[in-house]
Order: structure tokens, then C-alpha cells, then sequence
């Protein structure tokens, strides 16, 4: 009886041989912009009359993903992604009105298999949430 191989070697992450949801992770991770931007228009198409809504949403969930470097991020929002978080609990609709934050993403190690393993040990529902505080 002969098996077949259901993991798989990921050029640039290391020799560990991954699951294939991992090297699709690790894809991601190798350019985290051009993925986020991909999943806005592809939510936005779904999204009826809230496009730009969910646009924003995706750009605001980009700044937790954790950064190769410790540098901050500077971005707008047209939604107050900040007053919705204080509000989640009650299920607001997020404001449209334009808000300017800083960002630092929490920071990874500059090993490319270490930063794959813990991102996916934490999975992306238990990532650390950076620092991000309104400048305007």
C-alpha cells in the first residue's frame, strides 16, 4: 500500500515539512498587504452596499498582524474602528467618521520558521493585540 505525502516543504520557511493550511499561512505572512487586499475586494464584492465599510474593516484587522520589524504604522480609517472596539460588547454599528491611529504591531522574531510556528501555536483568534492609539 503506498501513502501520500499530505505535508509538504515551504520555500523560505524553513526544511519542517507544513500542513497545507500552514504553507498557505506561511504564504500570507510573505506578503500580509497584497493578502489583506485581496480579501477586501473579494469580502467587498460579497458585502451589498456595505463595500466600503468592509474595506475599512479588512485595513483596520491588517495593523494586528504581527510585524517582522518593530516599527510603528501610521493609517486612516473613514470608520471609528476605536470607538467600536470600546463598544463591541453591544454590537454598534461602526461611525462613519475619519480617524488617524499609530500602530505597533506586536513583534516577531527574525527567523522566518520561528515567526510561521508561533504564529500558527497561537492561532489568529489568540494573536496579541499590538498597541494602537488614536493620533487624529
Amino acid at each position: 500500500m503506498f501513502r501520500v505525502a499530505t505535508t509538504l516543504a515551504v520555500d523560505g520557511w524553513g526544511p519542517r515539512r507544513r500542513e497545507p493550511l500552514d504553507a498557505a499561512c506561511a504564504r500570507m505572512l510573505d506578503d500580509p498587504a497584497g493578502f489583506y487586499a485581496e480579501a477586501a475586494e473579494v469580502v467587498a464584492g460579497l458585502a451589498e452596499g456595505d463595500a466600503a465599510l468592509v474595506r475599512d474593516a479588512v485595513a483596520w484587522d491588517a495593523l494586528q498582524l504581527p510585524a517582522s520589524e518593530d516599527g510603528a504604522v501610521m493609517a486612516e480609517f473613514a470608520y471609528d474602528w476605536l470607538a467600536y472596539a470600546a463598544q463591541m460588547g453591544s454590537r454598534p454599528r461602526p461611525e462613519l467618521r475619519r480617524v488617524a491611529v499609530r500602530a505597533v504591531p506586536w513583534p516577531l522574531g527574525a527567523e522566518r520558521a520561528a515567526r510561521l510556528d508561533a504564529f500558527l501555536a497561537l492561532g489568529w483568534a489568540k494573536q496579541p493585540r499590538g498597541q494602537i492609539e488614536r493620533v487624529a
